[in-house]
């Protein structure tokens, strides 16, 4: 589920309704969120590349996590196979949200996860996967994927 390393070889900037408005240096951090595109699609100024609904969802989850628990969402990405919404954490785990559900209800889901069942273990993280309602899948580097049946 991880994956490598990849160049990026274009940035933009892109507004809340999900348009590109301007070509943009590459660029990270606590103020710019990074989105990673591997779909495969040609993005180009002007271009609707997302809805405003996906734009919003990505702040929200962020900004939850943030502000309601210690997760730090580095980037975000795009997968190019199955089209899913990843973040990626400050801690190098990933996330794989369900954009059926509000970033709040999957953020407090992790953090209830994260309080109850990983503990001392988030070194250890390599994914939380949140696709599947009031289901979430976890798993540790080296080691089988576990569920936790956490409801809402």
């Amino acid at each position: 589920m991880v994956r490598p390393k990849e160049e990026i070889k274009k940035c933009f900037y892109v507004d809340g309704e999900g348009v590109v408005f301007e070509e943009a240096p590459l660029t990270f951090g606590a103020l710019i969120v990074l989105v990673k595109d591997f779909s495969g699609d040609e993005i180009s100024l002007g271009a609707r590349i997302a809805e405003p609904k996906f734009i919003e969802f990505i702040l929200d989850a962020r900004d939850w996590l943030a502000k309601n628990s210690d997760v730090s969402l580095a980037e975000f990405s795009i997968d190019k196979e199955d089209r899913q919404l990843r973040g990626l954490t400050s801690e190098e785990w990933q996330i794989v949200f369900n954009e059926s559900q509000t970033a709040a209800e999957q953020g407090f889901i992790i953090k209830k996860v994260l309080e109850q069942e990983i503990k001392d273990k988030r070194r250890d993280l390599e994914y939380f996967d949140l696709r599947i309602e009031n289901r979430i899948y976890y798993k540790y580097r080296n080691q089988d994927s576990k569920e936790d049946n956490t409801q809402k």
